[in-house]
């Protein structure tokens, strides 16, 4: 039996773009990876908590310097970075949240999130309250 498929809803990617802004996210999938250049990276796969991409997901093939920028956003001190052989270890990163600043990218006729930017999340009124009474 022959395969069918609808070619005009086919995503682009590994998932379908998502629109430019600030999206909280949350990590569903993160491992370690070589670059083309055979440098060490790290990708990450966020799902967005809230907003119009509810549900959306991107992708980040990051670079040591983005490493650096997406640990401080998950809560690391630049001192606990600065430290001598900090190790990432992939897994330990699934399920923090944060926030990611993303564009369109356009390469050979398709377009990709690009994610430029990584951000603390906000804290939810819960934890404001909560800091507020000690």
């Amino acid at each position: 039996m022959p395969l069918k498929f609808n070619f005009k809803d086919m995503k682009q990617g590994a998932y379908a773009p998502l629109d430019p802004g600030i999206h909280p996210v949350i990590v569903i999938k993160a491992e370690e990876g070589t670059s083309k250049a055979g440098n060490p990276i790290l990708i990450v796969d966020f799902e967005v908590l809230d907003g119009p991409n509810k549900g959306g997901r991107a992708r980040a093939n990051m670079p040591d310097f983005r490493i650096f920028e997406f640990l401080q956003a998950v809560g690391y001190t630049k001192e606990e970075l600065l430290a001598e052989d900090f190790e990432v270890n992939a897994p330990d990163y699934v399920g923090l949240q944060l926030q990611i600043a993303t564009s369109l990218t356009a390469k050979d006729g398709n377009t990709f999130t690009d994610v430029k930017k990584y951000i603390a999340a906000e804290p939810t009124p819960a934890v404001e309250e909560q800091e507020q009474l000690f």
